[in-house]
């Protein structure tokens, strides 16, 4: 079954991905971005050249019942979007869900999984990030 569009998608994680993600960012720096990652904007430009569906995948825009963080999300929308005119030439689809047309997801935290075996591509480097999060060995 296909999603929403028919056509195939690549999702770009903004911070961490697209732009450097500050750890000293908090929840009320919704408005900023970090600076741009130069081999990420690279790559996304090549992909709009190819003619590919990229959007930007964040939870940014996740949506809420709350009204300050609806504020927030509409902010954070105005200021990705503002990014991507400034970086890409145009403003990019933003979303923070997959649906069955999603190709594609690059993400600074995300491991790839081997379809339809539920192993994990590099579980070493899975157990080290819950290590470096976590502070202990899983």
């Amino acid at each position: 079954m296909l999603g929403m569009t028919g056509r195939k998608w690549v999702g770009i994680d903004f911070d961490g991905t697209t732009v450097w993600k500050n750890p000293h960012f908090t929840s009320e720096d919704f408005g900023k971005t970090g600076n741009p990652l130069p081999a990420m904007i690279a790559l996304v430009r090549d992909l709009l050249r190819e003619g590919l569906d990229v959007r930007i995948f964040t939870a940014r825009v996740t949506p809420t019942l709350d009204p300050q963080r609806q504020r927030e999300a509409a902010e954070s929308t105005l200021v990705v979007q503002d990014f991507c005119i400034h970086h890409f030439g145009r403003a990019l689809p933003i979303t923070n869900a997959k649906d069955d047309d999603c190709a594609a997801i690059l993400d600074d935290i995300a491991f790839h999984v081997t379809r339809n075996t539920g192993l994990v591509v590099d579980p070493q480097g899975f157990r080290l990030r819950l290590t470096e999060i976590y502070g202990v060995r899983r």
